[in-house]
């Protein structure tokens, strides 16, 4: 990620390294640089939610998710929930009891 910033980079995708602390070094790493979560594989919505809360607590300024998105039951939902952490700071159990309604909604239907 720093080779990136140092050579240029307007923004940084990265993937998650298992914790927020770790996220918060490699966000301090590039100097200013935005950074960006990758979605990485497919993972429960819980989890994808909430590594994305602790990404945006430790400088993240949003997600670059594909597979998460696009594989899921419901991608109107997940995106959703996605903007609710990212540009609302919901936190994640919020933004997932709102994703569950939704798509439980869309299931009975």
């Amino acid at each position: 990620m720093r080779l990136c910033a140092e050579l240029g980079a307007d923004i940084v995708k990265t993937n998650w390294p298992g914790d927020e602390d770790a996220f918060g070094k490699l966000v301090r790493a590039v100097n200013g640089v935005p950074v960006v979560l990758a979605g990485g594989s497919r993972v429960e919505d819980a989890e994808l939610l909430r590594r994305m809360e602790c990404a945006m607590q430790a400088g993240a300024i949003g997600c670059s998710v594909g597979r998460n998105i696009f594989m899921h039951r419901s991608p109107e939902a997940i995106t959703r929930a996605l903007s609710r952490v990212i540009r609302d700071r919901w936190p994640a159990r919020k933004a997932l009891a709102e994703l569950e309604q939704k798509v439980g909604m869309a299931a009975a239907r």
